[in-house]
């Protein structure tokens, strides 16, 4: 992150983003609307792929303009990713919101390039800053898991195969239901208490796979370590935007100041709020 360009990959990007400029416009028009809304084709969600190339399209753009002293420009243009990732942030499925937590991934390196390459100036800083912190969606997991319940037991009840898979699952409806809503219920929780919440739900409910014994409910086991791979996901996008925004506030204060701040606290409440806290 930061490191210059070579003057031959430099002129690669510039080709590029040429040959891509109908796009970008079209993401600049797109990313200025308050919502937006995807046809939803479950399960393939073709526009998530779209979506992830449409991010790297705007990095790019992002690392060409600040390599070309073009830093209004790249800040334009990194606000503009950031608002291309939350054109996922209401789809309640889970793969959907860790397609935009990657996005996010690069709408933090889009940061690091801005700060890397600098100067900028109180007003440009400022503007990255609220965007930033406009990534943070404390809903997001409780969105998606509940979608993912929602989705789970509406195919349970209009599966099409055969007679004894039928008989098995509904027999594993009720408690994969309930299984599914007490993690919908601890997604709103604080991430230490949901933590212990998930390590619950699975002592009920062993995986063969690590040792333990037949489950009771082998779809619920089936599904449970992906909600807690994706639970682990969201925080550490939190403690990335954490640490993206306090960068930024660092940056703000030195350009005031002339010097990096002693502490975190010096950043409070001019830059931040409070000092944020590692989740």
């Amino acid at each position: 992150h930061g490191a210059p360009l070579s003057d031959e990959l430099k002129r690669a990007v510039a080709e590029c983003l040429v040959a891509n400029k109908e796009c970008l416009d079209i993401i600049a028009q797109a990313t200025a609307l308050p919502e937006s809304r995807y046809p939803f084709a479950v399960p393939t969600l073709p526009h998530l792929a779209g979506i992830r190339q449409l991010t790297w399209l705007q990095l790019l753009d992002v690392i060409y303009k600040a390599q070309t002293d073009d830093m209004a420009g790249a800040t334009d243009s990194a606000i503009r990713l950031m608002r291309l990732c939350e054109t996922l942030k209401n789809e309640p499925i889970l793969i959907s919101q860790l397609v935009r937590l990657a996005c996010h991934s690069m709408a933090f390196d889009s940061v690091d390039e801005l700060l890397n390459r600098g100067p900028s100036t109180e007003e440009r800083l400022k503007a990255l800053q609220e965007q930033v912190r406009a990534l943070d969606d404390p809903e997001a997991m409780h969105r998606a898991f509940a979608g993912e319940r929602c989705f789970v037991m509406d195919t349970s009840y209009n599966y099409g195969g055969g007679t004894y898979d039928f008989v098995l699952l509904l027999l594993f409806r009720g408690s994969t239901a309930t299984t599914l809503t007490r993690a919908v219920d601890a997604s709103r929780l604080p991430s230490v208490d949901r933590r212990i919440q998930f390590q619950q739900i699975q002592q009920s409910n062993p995986n063969p796979n690590k040792g333990g014994p037949f489950p009771l409910n082998p779809l619920a086991a089936i599904l449970f370590p992906g909600w807690v791979a994706g639970a682990d996901a969201f925080d550490r996008d939190a403690a990335q935007l954490r640490v993206t925004t306090t960068a930024i506030a660092v940056e703000r204060y030195r350009l005031a100041n002339g010097k990096l701040p002693d502490t975190l606290e010096a950043l409070v409440p001019t830059y931040l709020e409070a000092v944020l806290v590692d989740p």
